[in-house]
């Protein structure tokens, strides 16, 4: 978090005077929205957050169907098996 914060302090409220509290509080959000929407981040693997959370939602969706499909052969194998 401290890394979040040091980030929007020298890339966003240093780079222009910002007098008032409206200002300062238009800009961060911008800028909230910049870094999560449209700037590369390299622990991301240059992906942004919002594209990291569609490539991993993505993901988790692909593993939740394949689980369903196993256990549904599971369920259909154990139909078939003798006792």
């Amino acid at each position: 978090m401290k890394r979040f914060f040091r980030t929007v302090d020298d890339e966003c409220l240093h780079v222009r005077p910002l007098f008032t509290f409206a200002a300062r509080s238009r800009a961060v959000d911008a800028f909230v929205w910049y870094y999560n929407h449209e700037r590369p981040h390299l622990s991301l693997g240059g992906m942004t957050p919002v594209d990291r959370r569609r490539f991993t939602s993505a993901r988790l969706s692909e593993t939740y169907v394949l689980v369903r499909h196993i256990k549904q052969l599971k369920i259909e194998k154990s139909r078939f098996a003798t006792p």
